[in-house]
């Protein structure tokens, strides 16, 4: 099974009997050694003890080999935290076993602190933290009691040191009398997690007598009657994997992971989802890295995976661009449109794409700068700055000029867009505030204007339209966009106050904020009223989160839609 690295777990360990000075376990859940005792690893240097655990993640903990008396437990240069255990202490028999390249920021045990196999001690730690190494344990038996003096070095130069080592590889199997450890099962799935067509089985499996042998997945719509889906044998810690289960019916779905070990030991963690393959394969919004980027896109489903994902211009473009989905082309599906922004030597571009990536019609922009984009029945809108003056033109799939609005106060910055079927809400900053236009469609003229936000609060506006009580009555949703804590208040379509200000990402996210609105599940019945779909549209790792307002503000879903080293935002457009 490929490593799943993302998986940090803290392990509970079921507690078994005392262990006696003679009866040695591993000291990781997953024992496999890499570097062997005595090796010459080069540049005239010899390996004391072993080297283990280089497909465990950070984090992964460390157990006690065996009975002792921990004889130190502090930072030491290029081996991390290192915890000495005197085993059989005070005896002419005792031998002192060594744990390096731990993580010094989790230090779980102290000099003089007695503990028991199986006790854990700590966790691996990682190259920023263990010395400079890739995680993994660097673990030997020293052969002489404690004494003070620093002899456990890692490297050697002379080989014949390492007769004052036990060999971890055959001294721990010879000294393991009995095993009456269970394996350990931790799993991403908790019990109401939605699934698809497939399950994902991701998370950890360990155990720290014989391993882990067998890992049995099995499946049943009735908790009865039980089949198996997949079988691995010596599974590694980190266990992912997608399991076809697309031959079960919709609904309730119980499934029991089951994990034994070389000896008689097993452990069952089960599970109760629900299949519904719906979440997994319906559309549910699209989104568009910010900034300055490559303006990368990407469609997700309701479930919050990835059905569809492309450049709209190039992957080597960098300007970045604007979102927006519509029925442009009067085909059945949905268009995507993507604004290429202007820089040096090159004009914008408006491009309608399907949801796959394929180009259905484009159009150029001469001498403007794109700001903001949307959509109305069969015209994309964009809202624009043509010689230093905000105006917004409404073009047809092919480029030709439909209508076009330029009676705005010329200081006017408009920063977004919005519409029903009668009028085009244009949110921008005027004066070092938000402010909303609204401009009726037929006869594009002015109907009304309101300010969204307090005087103090200096800062332009995101917009969008839906209908957040079901009553057929749209309601307007506006995000700040930036220099302020980002929240998003709702107003009824005459500008009047429909609902108090939130703060989808807290108090201290001062990016701008990209705001939907849709109706989130389509699949419930006789429910009408739309979610509120909300990114970080600029700063941050372009999460996105999706609220029932009317619900006390439950969180639906929340999804980091691009890679957590991205931190320009993402836009985005509801798949509606």
């Amino acid at each position: 099974m490929a490593r799943y690295l993302a998986a940090l777990v803290v392990w509970g360990l079921l507690t078994g009997p005392a262990f006696a000075s003679s009866n040695y376990i591993y000291p990781l859940p997953d024992w496999q050694v890499s570097t062997t005792h005595g090796e010459d690893i080069g540049g005239g240097l010899y390996h004391m003890g072993v080297d283990a655990g280089f497909g465990l993640p950070a984090g992964a903990p460390v157990y006690a080999v065996a009975d002792g008396i921990v004889r130190e437990a502090q930072e030491r240069s290029q081996f991390g935290l290192v915890v000495l255990i005197e085993q059989a202490a005070d005896t002419d028999q005792a031998q002192v076993s060594l744990y390096g390249h731990l993580d010094p920021t989790n230090v779980q045990v102290t000099p003089g602190q007695s503990v028991l196999a199986g006790d854990q001690i700590g966790v691996l730690g990682n190259s920023s933290n263990n010395g400079g190494w890739t995680t993994h344990l660097h673990f030997g038996i020293h052969k002489s009691p404690y004494t003070g003096d620093w002899v456990y070095y890692g490297h050697v130069y002379d080989p014949e040191t390492a007769a004052d080592w036990y060999n971890p590889e055959k001294y721990i199997p010879k000294h393991f009398v009995s095993d009456t450890w269970q394996p350990t099962i931790d799993l991403d799935l908790v019990d109401g997690d939605i699934v698809g067509n497939t399950v994902d089985l991701t998370g950890t499996v360990g155990d720290l007598g014989a391993g882990v042998q067998k890992l049995t997945l099995r499946a049943s719509s009735d908790a009865i009657t039980w089949s198996t889906l997949a079988v691995y044998d010596n599974p590694e810690y980190i266990i992912d994997a997608a399991v076809d289960i697309s031959t079960y019916s919709d609904g309730t779905l119980y499934l029991k992971l089951v994990a034994r070990d070389g000896y008689t030991e097993k452990t069952v963690v089960q599970r109760t989802v629900m299949k519904d393959p719906y979440r997994y394969t319906t559309p549910g919004f699209v989104a568009m890295k910010s900034g300055a980027s490559d303006a990368f896109v990407t469609q997700w489903s309701f479930g919050g995976t990835v059905l569809n994902a492309w450049f709209p211009f190039n992957q080597h473009w960098s300007a970045g661009g604007l979102l927006a989905v519509g029925d442009i082309t009067a085909e059945t599906d949905l268009d995507i449109i993507a604004v290429r922004k202007a820089k040096a030597g090159t004009t914008p571009l408006v491009k309608i794409l399907s949801a796959t990536g394929t180009v259905l019609a484009h159009f150029k922009l001469p001498q403007q700068t794109p700001l903001a984009v949307t959509t109305a029945p069969s015209q994309v809108i964009i809202a624009s700055q043509v010689m230093a003056l905000p105006v917004i033109t409404a073009y047809t799939e092919t480029g030709v000029v439909q209508w076009s609005f330029d009676r705005f106060d010329p200081t006017l910055a408009i920063t977004g867009l919005a519409t029903t079927d009668t009028t085009l809400y244009v949110c921008g900053e005027l004066n070092s505030r938000s402010i909303i236009y609204l401009l009726d469609l037929a006869t594009q003229t002015i109907t009304n204007q309101f300010r969204p936000f307090s005087k103090h609060l200096q800062t332009g506006c995101r917009v969008t339209t839906g209908d957040l009580d079901g009553d057929s009555n749209p309601e307007i949703i506006v995000g700040t966009t930036g220099g302020v804590p980002a929240s998003v208040k709702a107003f009824t379509a005459s500008g009047a106050l429909f609902a108090t200000a939130v703060q989808p990402f807290g108090d201290t996210f001062t990016g701008a904020v990209d705001v939907r609105l849709m109706q989130w599940d389509t699949t419930e019945t006789g429910v009408t009223e739309d979610e509120l779909l909300v990114s970080q549209a600029s700063a941050g790792q372009a999460w996105v989160k999706v609220y029932n307002l009317t619900d006390e503000d439950t969180v639906i879903l929340t999804k980091r839609v691009y890679e957590e080293e991205f931190t320009k935002g993402a836009q985005i457009v509801g798949w509606q």
